[in-house]
């Protein structure tokens, strides 16, 4: 029997339908415009291109069912006015201040780094980030043998590094408002960090920890939001207005900028353990670009990712944005996706990808919620949807809609429809 399949446009119900993999679709256009779209993922190394957009981990263990009590039932929340503590200079120049429960670090260079023998920040403390302009960088490095517990408040004018091998929580009080920022469990050098070469690796920790986030975290406009770690599970807010939204697991991440700044390439190499990425709310990158993206190397440590809440990159100011799901095993949407044109524009529709790696004979892709990359109410053509695995299974209840109000109207008054909708494995 034949397990893998695509899915169609169809045009008599204005539906997308479940086909065999020989079934041709109706543009080739599309076709190519898909294969474009999947030609950086590989076996042994995921590479994801994203292009700028104008208008634009997790505490302790690796059991999925119980990562939270752990933290709670293991590490005691910091008390209220809990500062970070033992920071030193590593690399760079910064002084540390404190004024009752606000902490400010002014950052003298560029980049700097911090070595800090804890840092939690409790419920009505604050860490303020000064830095010298919206391009630089601070790598906070934590030494402490438990998990970083955020529940007050982190801001900059720049981008923000953390990283804790033991993982990082964030509690629903938890408020990040940073130019960027990045949370790991991985390890940067600071030669590296300081020469931009940001690769960090969980070979530096030998960490299996991860991140929860169940508060708000916020970037500047353009700038960029990145979770790294072998799990990674949002249960509260995240939102890059016109940048870009990162959850990764796997065992080495490199990030790669533009001269702006603007985040435009993560390569994620397989990890060695587990890895797990999930999104329980709310994931908001309007105009931008979101990645979910889980890489293990073997089937008994398995890639999974899944979606049970709401991801969205519905146009800035004009297109859709860019919203890719891809596992090395596992890819499951029950959940909402959304990467429509902006409202009452011209706009085209986004570009959504479910990917499950059909190098891997037993990938699978569940498609049960709704995804959505329609074209712009004024004008504009609908997106793009792209489902693939070895096994793909697409439920009755799934809605998938790339419909272009404009060229449906066009089509019942009696004009031509070039489809740009296309899926297939």
């Amino acid at each position: 029997m034949n397990n893998v399949y695509k899915v169609i446009w169809n045009e008599v119900s204005g539906t997308f339908v479940a086909v065999s993999e020989l079934t041709k679709g109706e543009s080739k256009s599309v076709t190519r415009l898909v294969d474009s779209i999947l030609s950086g993922v590989e076996q042994t190394r995921t590479h994801f291109f994203i292009k700028p957009l104008v208008a634009a981990l997790i505490c302790i263990g690796f059991t999925f069912a119980t990562y939270a009590a752990p933290l709670a039932a293991q590490v005691a929340a910091p008390s209220a006015t809990q500062l970070p503590s033992g920071g030193q200079v590593s690399a760079g120049t910064a002084t540390v201040s404190q004024s009752g429960a606000v902490m400010t670090v002014n950052q003298g260079s560029a980049k700097a780094a911090i070595n800090w023998q804890k840092f939690d920040i409790g419920s009505q403390a604050t860490v303020n980030f000064l830095q010298p302009s919206t391009s630089s960088v601070v790598l906070n490095r934590v030494l402490d043998s438990n998990p970083s517990q955020i529940y007050g408040k982190i801001n900059s004018n720049g981008s923000v590094f953390l990283e804790n091998p033991n993982g990082v929580y964030f509690s629903p009080s938890a408020s990040v408002d940073t130019g960027s920022f990045l949370a790991t469990t991985a390890h940067i050098n600071d030669s590296d960090f300081m020469g931009g070469n940001f690769v960090f690796s969980r070979n530096g920790t030998g960490s299996s920890g991860g991140i929860l986030n169940k508060g708000v975290i916020t970037s500047r406009l353009g700038g960029y939001i990145a979770l790294l770690a072998p799990e990674v599970r949002n249960e509260g807010v995240v939102i890059a207005r016109g940048g870009a939204i990162v959850l990764a697991a796997g065992e080495t991440y490199q990030l790669q900028f533009e001269n702006n700044n603007t985040l435009t390439n993560i390569l994620i190499s397989p990890s060695t353990v587990a890895a797990f990425v999930k999104n329980g709310n709310a994931i908001e990158a309007p105009g931008g670009l979101v990645i979910l993206s889980a890489q293990a190397a073997n089937t008994i440590q398995g890639g999974i990712v899944k979606n049970t809440g709401t991801i969205t990159a519905d146009g800035l100011v004009n297109d859709g944005g860019v919203i890719k799901l891809v596992a090395s095993h596992s890819v499951s949407n029950t959940g909402s996706i959304s990467a429509n044109a902006a409202t009452q524009s011209n706009g085209n529709g986004g570009q959504v990808s479910l990917i499950a790696d059909l190098n891997n004979p037993n990938s699978k892709t569940n498609i049960a919620g709704s995804i959505s990359a329609k074209g712009g109410e004024q004008g504009g053509n609908g997106g793009v949807v792209e489902t693939s695995g070895s096994f793909v299974k697409v439920a009755d209840t799934a809605k998938i809609d790339t419909s272009a109000p404009q060229e449906n109207k066009k089509q019942r008054e009696g004009g031509s429809r070039e489809s740009r909708c296309g899926c297939g494995s």
